[in-house]
């Protein structure tokens, strides 16, 4: 036990003593700093030279190193008093360059540094809507360099302005929200990524339509005969985002809407010469739909007896049927 006593003492004396390596033992910290130690831990800073070697370099209190530098978080951490490296022994937030060390256990933490000049990439920025009647809508951005701090999304070209948002540390991508203006029309949003040393990268944009006004159009007879009739929908208009003919909903006075991708519907098992309602409803490519009380009333060819042939009797069959204006004839019903 004593050797060990010995052993564990020697190690702490050698680490004050080495004078190629400069410590700094923690003191009451000011706001400005932004390395937060526990009490009695040594720090040590390594900045990264040209030759690719570290060197011992005395930190400048607390604080981050002058110049364009972000923490190499692989290379640093914490030991004990047997020399054992602490895991997890701090946390950093890259946005802030802020490390706090979370470990009671430390008596020395080194962190190293490299010089980054380099800007980060974005890989892709994709927002999940081509058009949309929502002012609140979500993208995705992501990235590949693991020192990424902050992100920003604007309509403007540059950062200027830009309401940067913090990134956990070693993160690679994000999904988030954003808020449209409340204003009808297309629109470009372009996306930035900083690093921990504040270099930013080149844009990367998206568009999206924000459209929250419902199609209009027409309803009108397509045809039919005294026992079937088709409903015909044209001068379809929308104001931004285009209609949707995926979806075109048909009903027949209070029965339930019937699902078409044609402009043309026909309703059958009708009863001649009589009046009904045909409800139309279209919605546009960003979600909006027209009212469900849109119809036209349309009412069913009539049959118009022909004399009376050998005995038979014939009836009038096509469009506004009746006397000479019968496109043909067929035996009646």
């Amino acid at each position: 036990m004593k050797d060990k006593k010995v052993l564990i003492t020697t190690i702490g004396i050698l680490l004050v003593l080495i004078g190629s390596i400069f410590f700094i033992k923690n003191r009451a910290l000011n706001t400005e700093e932004n390395i937060t130690l526990t009490e009695d831990t040594l720090l040590a800073f390594y900045i990264k030279q040209e030759d690719g070697t570290y060197k011992e370099t005395p930190p400048n209190g607390n604080k981050w190193p002058d110049g364009n530098y972000r923490l190499n978080y692989a290379l640093s951490g914490c030991v004990d008093s047997s020399g054992e490296k602490i895991p997890q022994s701090f946390s950093y937030a890259s946005k802030d360059r802020k490390i706090v060390f979370t470990t009671n256990r430390a008596t020395f933490c080194y962190l190293y540094f490299d010089e980054d000049n380099e800007a980060p990439a974005i890989k892709s920025f994709d927002i999940d809507k081509d058009y949309t009647n929502s002012l609140t809508n979500s993208f995705y951005l992501d990235w590949e360099d693991d020192d990424v701090a902050s992100y920003c999304i604007t309509t403007n070209t540059t950062t200027e302005g830009c309401d940067w948002q913090p990134v956990v540390s070693g993160q690679q991508s994000i999904t988030a929200s954003f808020t449209l203006e409340d204003n009808e029309a297309p629109s470009t949003w372009n996306a930035f990524i900083k690093d921990s040393a504040d270099n930013e990268s080149e844009l990367r944009s998206d568009n999206i339509v924000y459209d929250k006004t419902p199609p209009t159009f027409d309803i009108s007879k397509g045809g039919g005969s005294y026992y079937d009739l088709t409903v015909k929908v044209s001068n379809e208009k929308d104001n931004l985002s285009g209609v949707d003919y995926t979806k075109i909903y048909y009903k027949r006075d209070n029965n339930a809407w019937e699902i078409d991708n044609k402009l043309t519907h026909q309703f059958n098992n009708l009863s001649q010469s009589t009046t009904y309602k045909f409800y139309v409803k279209l919605c546009d490519k960003a979600g909006n739909c027209s009212s469900d009380d849109k119809y036209a009333s349309l009412t069913t060819n009539r049959k118009s007896l022909r004399p009376s042939l050998g005995g038979e009797e014939y009836c009038c069959v096509g469009i506004g049927a009746g006397g000479d204006n019968c496109i043909g004839w067929i035996f009646c019903d």
